[in-house]
């Protein structure tokens, strides 16, 4: 489980011992955006990740939308994911 604060304070979450996730997380209008670093154990050394996820709500208030962006030594990437109300 992981935690996070809605006014911008770094939090620290660490999902398994070799993995450290420092985040901020804020409203920006309606959106909530979430900076974090994370960085874990590879076989090459430490390795970080920073990430930014943003979560905003569909007009219709039907859907989320979240879309991250991963940014590594592996290069860089987005995904979006559409959520829909379960009728």
């Amino acid at each position: 489980m992981t935690s996070y604060t809605l006014d911008g304070k770094e939090t620290k979450n660490r999902p398994s011992p070799d993995v450290e996730i420092k985040s901020k997380t804020r409203w920006e209008g309606v959106a909530l955006v979430t900076d974090s670093t994370q960085t874990f154990a590879s076989g090459r050394g430490d390795v970080s990740m920073k990430t930014r996820e943003i979560l905003s709500l569909g007009e219709d208030h039907d859907t989320l939308t979240s879309t991250m962006t991963a940014d590594s030594p592996f290069g860089k990437r987005t995904i979006t994911a559409v959520l829909g109300r379960a009728r």
